[in-house]
């Protein structure tokens, strides 16, 4: 029983501390992902605060803490506003905060000002 508590301590440990990290921040998720074409379909991947990436419900992966820190402090510091330029293609990002939604959306080559953090949320992706 003793060793089953060891095992189950430092993955709660971890678990509390990748929130507190989000939590600082007041972003609740993050939604990213990619759509438009003939189908209209849009793929949406959300990196929620407890570390996880989901695709619809299903979990892809848990997020190291310290990556989860470098994504959410990028888009914290995000210096561009909101913007909303689809095409028949389009990426997008979306920062859902405690109180507010910035929704940044393009077509092609995403725009400086949010190009390293697309960068960043789509290497999280599995490969």
């Amino acid at each position: 029983m003793r060793k089953f508590f060891l095992v189950l301590l430092p993955l709660f440990l971890i678990s509390c501390s990748t929130c507190k990290v989000a939590q600082s921040s007041a972003i609740k998720e993050i939604q990213f992902g990619h759509g438009g074409g003939v189908t209209q379909s849009v793929t949406r991947y959300t990196l929620k605060s407890n570390g996880c990436i989901y695709n619809g419900s299903k979990v892809l992966r848990k997020v190291r803490k310290d990556e989860l820190a470098t994504i959410y402090e990028k888009a914290a510091s995000l210096n561009c506003e909101p913007f909303y330029s689809p095409s028949n293609t389009f990426s997008f990002i979306r920062i859902v905060k405690n109180d507010t939604t910035l929704e940044f959306c393009w077509n092609g080559i995403p725009p400086l000002c949010v190009m390293k953090l697309n960068t960043n949320l789509y290497n999280l992706l599995p490969k």
